[in-house]
């Protein structure tokens, strides 16, 4: 059996540490272990990889925000710290976040969780700041923690849509999951990326943020509420194909998490709407048959 340096080191250390080393099928382990030298390269091959650069059109990715940080201190140009600045300027639009007051307690029941920021580089070279939760560390939910999406046999509706002279439109919910509640307990302490003003500070989870697990169910009730408000109701074949009549026809809307496709006479018209009811941002891409 061969494995690349760094996959070898990490399965021999997890071997080791669970005794396995003499468990049948981890034989080839003995290998490596058996071999100094062997054990020696894969164990710098490990360690030069935890440092090496991702490079993303041209721009260095930081792999944390100290990270970051030392980056925009280097290059003196401060995009990632603007990155970061509006995914926060973002969240606390959403009050995505109750902030504690210094001697003011914690709910009942909540919890700490860590976050963590996943920085990344658009192909326009525009910078990507996004703070995700521990989810991980969060207690299992007795609920359902998953959102269901239309299935693959609704593509027919793009024959009924050319059959009945609809227009169909995609659409692209912004920041999706903070336009519904949590009903997670958690809480975490704030870092550098929210400024000297709320560092230190202690946030209750408000919104249903990514990484949470229950916020992609939270969002799919949001909108299955908000869809129902408008009038529409789920097809007996397909639940997340959305059906509504309108004069002397039906029209639709399919969703997939938070990635919608419209089909209707005037689109604009529902996208203003869902705005009203459901979204408070979206990207939406137009096609003519």
């Amino acid at each position: 059996m061969e494995h690349d340096g760094y996959d070898a080191y990490m399965i021999i250390r997890y071997a080791l540490i669970n005794k396995l080393t003499c468990k049948p099928g981890w034989e080839w382990s003995k290998h490596y272990l058996n071999s100094d030298k062997t054990l020696t390269k894969m164990v710098y091959a490990y360690k030069a990889s935890r440092f090496l650069r991702n490079i993303k059109f041209g721009v260095e990715v930081p792999q944390s925000t100290r990270h970051a940080l030392q980056i925009d201190k280097e290059d003196g140009k401060g995009l990632w710290k603007k990155a970061m600045q509006t995914e926060i300027d973002q969240l606390m639009a959403y009050n995505t976040f109750r902030v504690l007051k210094d001697d003011e307690p914690l709910p009942d029941g909540c919890k700490l969780i860590p976050y963590h920021c996943i920085y990344d580089v658009k192909f326009d070279g525009r910078r990507k700041c996004r703070l995700v939760a521990g989810g991980h560390m969060t207690d299992p939910t007795s609920e359902e923690v998953y959102s269901g999406v239309v299935s693959m046999e609704t593509v027919t509706c793009f024959v009924v849509a050319e059959l009945n002279d609809l227009t169909v439109c995609a659409g692209d919910v912004g920041n999706a999951f903070l336009n519904s509640r949590t009903k997670e307990n958690v809480y975490f302490i704030a870092g550098k990326e929210f400024g000297p003003e709320l560092e230190g500070k202690r946030l209750v989870a408000y919104k249903a943020i990514y990484g949470l697990k229950s916020s992609s169910a939270r969002f799919h009730e949001h909108f299955s509420v908000s869809l129902h408000k408008l009038g529409f109701r789920p097809s007996r074949a397909d639940p997340d194909l959305w059906i509504k009549t309108v004069n002397d026809r039906y029209e639709y809307i399919a969703r997939y998490v938070d990635y919608v496709k419209i089909f209707f006479k005037d689109p604009r018209a529902v996208v203003i709407e869902l705005k009203k009811t459901c979204w408070q941002t979206t990207r939406i891409s137009w096609w003519d048959r």
